[in-house]
């Protein structure tokens, strides 16, 4: 033990789902298999972020490699699952202006416990014809 070894077994699934309505555009549930002996277990979960490698080609700035966008250490029962959700303000990046944008392109998400799985996806965000979109401002510096 210390080593993130558990008895429990645990399985990832991921889905890129749009959600409209609380603007989440990534639903990651996490399963335990059912062990006789010891049924249930916690894990943490890590969620990092690549930019598309378009977005980073075409940076002005330096960008990174990948980003760690959410975690959550969770307790899971047998047969029981928990979510891990991402919006589009984790899959944006910081343009050379210091507004948060949500540039567009296959963005991939790899999550991971660190240890012994991890799991890739990609979501792509669609290009609308305006460039990024904007998801926040940077306020003006005062003048004078």
């Amino acid at each position: 033990f210390g080593h993130g070894l558990s008895y429990a077994e645990f399985g990832v699934a991921c889905s890129a789902t749009p959600k409209p309505s609380n603007k989440t555009i990534i639903d990651c549930e996490v399963t335990v298999s059912q062990d006789s002996a010891f049924p249930s277990g916690e894990e943490v979960l890590m969620a990092f972020h690549r930019l598309p490698l378009s977005v980073k080609a075409d940076a002005t700035h330096p960008t990174p490699i990948k980003e760690l966008v959410a975690f959550e250490r969770v307790h899971v029962s047998p047969k029981g699952s928990v979510s891990l959700s991402i919006g589009p303000n984790q899959l944006g990046m910081v343009d050379q202006d210091g507004n948060r944008v949500l540039p567009p392109g296959d963005h991939v998400i790899e999550v991971t416990n660190g240890n012994n799985f991890a799991q890739n996806f990609t979501v792509t965000v669609n290009d609308l014809g305006d460039g990024p979109i904007v998801l926040d401002t940077v306020p003006a510096m005062p003048v004078g």
